[in-house]
């Protein structure tokens, strides 16, 4: 009788399944949250990387900036 329980029981999965502390901070914040400078800082690296303000990224980025100097 003791072997039918011990094949039943499933055997527990690893810890894995929560997120670590280094994947989170990789995950991007929202554009409406960030701060002007946060917006500052993320459009100096699109600037660098793209080029131009051509991407919908760069877009949301430029129209927080108004929004965040309009005040």
């Amino acid at each position: 009788m003791a072997d039918n329980v011990e094949k039943t029981e499933k055997p527990q999965a690893p810890a894995a399944a929560k997120p670590e502390a280094a994947s989170e901070e990789k995950k991007g914040k929202k554009i409406s949250r960030m701060t002007l400078a946060e917006v500052e800082a993320q459009l100096k690296i699109a600037k660098e990387k793209m080029g131009a303000y051509q991407s919908s990224f760069a877009q949301h980025l430029l129209a927080r900036k108004k929004e965040l100097t309009k005040s």
